[in-house]
């Protein structure tokens, strides 16, 4: 839901995220930062990073993003009374910084279990400031939550004042190397917090058929391409974009959890294909970020992929392909595919995380990674981050094994 300055709640969940999805103007350095106050409105420490972890846990890292930070509220200390999410331009020298007009637009949203809350960003209102709070946790009979958004116009001095912070902790240290979903086209969008989020799986699990459409006797790039849809979404702020593929004659197809959760209206337009079809979520698993969808015809598919079952390894080195709508927006509907190998895996949540270094852009999301050696997909795209100043291209695709374990898939 969308939030004005100076609208409070209290907090449903134990697990708050909150993601900053600001566009900042090319080359103005800027750094988020949590700042923890005691009783006595004094900061506690140093801030902390965006993106950085706390000694304790209570603020952790959300996987795959620097713009976000997830905070479990059991586990704050007893002496914390406030916890306040600020912005600073990051020049060490007073008179080179400029203001925080750079911050050209976006939104602060914060994910309170299943409920968003996001307050939209125009710089122009921070006028000379170069610092400013934009969220507060804090407690009141339990925790409560606030949108601030209040800019000092006294430039980091006040913050300094406000908070009793040594002026050798600010401004906060640069961010790590840079993070998010690779989400959207157009629009930014929310990341769902992982492994907090509900489960819906389908009315009943979903047979695969044992091989792909017959269109793919002999799956190449090129006659794999009528199996993968653009998704196009209406959501409450505003269209968006992403990826699906179809699995099933019927047409059923994956795409990922935070491609369609907050959906008022889904197309699926097929590659190929001149007119869009109405879909609807058949299953979501917001933790795992992951989704079934179809189309409401129910009039089924020419082409589908084959997915390998949850015997076929997903090791180091293999060679794997992808396929989705980088910039649906502002590149026109045209399918990209690149390639690369799985360079890493991991596990976070009971979920398997491949992490390959096939490029991808906003509206990938939900596209196919596949072995290049049969075509078959393993894994669904899900973010991605640029790493260092060198731009290495790091993408994170799940492991379909996880929709069989969730018995959303059988042979």
């Amino acid at each position: 839901m969308d939030a004005t300055r100076g609208q409070r709640w209290s907090l449903k969940s134990d697990v708050i995220d909150v993601v900053f999805n600001l566009d900042i103007a090319d080359g103005v350095p800027v750094a988020t930062a949590i700042v923890c106050l005691g009783a006595n409105g004094k900061a506690l420490g140093p801030p902390l990073p965006l993106g950085e972890s706390s000694g304790d846990d209570a603020v952790t890292a959300v996987p795959n993003r620097a713009d976000a930070a997830r905070v479990h509220l059991a586990k704050l200390p007893a002496e914390l009374e406030r916890l306040v999410f600020v912005i600073a331009l990051m020049e060490r020298e007073p008179a080179a910084r400029g203001t925080l007009r750079a911050v050209r637009g976006g939104q602060v949203v914060l994910h309170d279990g299943e409920e968003l809350h996001h307050l939209r960003v125009d710089g122009s209102e921070f006028a000379t400031s170069t610092s400013a709070s934009f969220v507060e946790i804090y407690r009141k009979g339990g925790w409560r939550a606030w949108f601030a958004a209040d800019g000092w116009t006294t430039g980091d001095e006040g913050a300094l004042a406000r908070y009793a912070i040594p002026s050798r902790d600010w401004p906060p240290p640069p961010p790590r190397p840079s993070g998010g979903g690779v989400g959207r086209g157009g629009p930014i969008a929310p990341i769902p917090p992982v492994g907090s989020g509900p489960s819906v799986g389908p009315e009943r699990a979903a047979r695969l058929p044992r091989m792909a459409s017959p269109s793919l006797e002999k799956p190449t790039p090129a006659t794999m391409t009528p199996a993968v849809s653009m998704v196009l979404v209406s959501t409450p702020n505003g269209p968006a974009n992403g990826t699906a593929f179809f699995v099933t004659p019927g047409g059923l197809a994956v795409t990922c959890a935070h491609v369609v959760h907050d959906a008022t209206e889904i197309l699926l337009l097929a590659e190929g294909e001149k007119d869009p079809r109405r879909a609807r979520v058949r299953a979501i698993d917001m933790g795992a970020d992951l989704a079934l969808i179809a189309p409401e015809d129910h009039d089924g598919v020419l082409h589908w992929l084959d997915v390998a079952p949850p015997s076929v390894s997903r090791g180091l080195g293999i060679e794997v392909g992808l396929f989705g709508y980088p910039l649906g927006s502002k590149l026109g509907l045209s399918l990209t595919y690149s390639q690369g190998v799985v360079n890493s895996t991991r596990q976070h949540n009971d979920v398997k995380v491949l992490q390959i270094d096939a490029g991808a852009a906003p509206g990938s999301s939900g596209g196919p990674v596949f072995q290049r050696s049969d075509g078959r997909v393993i894994a669904v795209l899900t973010s991605g981050l640029v790493n260092g100043p060198a731009g290495m291209l790091v993408n994170f695709a799940l492991d379909l094994s996880h929709a069989w374990k969730a018995g959303w898939f059988v042979d």
